[in-house]
């Protein structure tokens, strides 16, 4: 998955992509997932990315907003997301539900 947002965001930043080592096993829906995250949550990354003529006020600047992405992120992982998987009862599927579940997700 990891590759396959860096791949998406290559590309929304019109940067020359990666050679793929994992994500020609991902599947297509998994792409399109990653390009809409860097079309959506991830369009402030694409703007970070380093300009050729920018001086060191304004990478220093982008380097302040990556690490507080970063930070937010982390909150999100550990603190947001069980919360939300608890409330909406993902935690607690029966062997039938996760089994279905892991059909539908590939």
């Amino acid at each position: 998955m990891c590759e396959a947002l860096q791949l998406a965001i290559n590309r929304a930043a019109a940067k020359p992509p990666i050679q793929p080592r994992y994500a020609h096993s991902f599947p297509e829906w998994g792409h399109n997932i990653a390009n809409e995250l860097t079309k959506t949550i991830f369009k402030g990354i694409v703007r970070m990315a380093p300009k050729d003529n920018e001086t060191q006020e304004s990478l220093a600047f982008k380097v302040g907003q990556l690490t507080g992405f970063t930070i937010r992120a982390a909150v999100f992982y550990w603190q947001e997301a069980p919360a939300q998987i608890e409330r909406e009862g993902l935690n607690k599927l029966t062997k039938e539900q996760a089994d279905k579940l892991d059909k539908l997700a590939g």
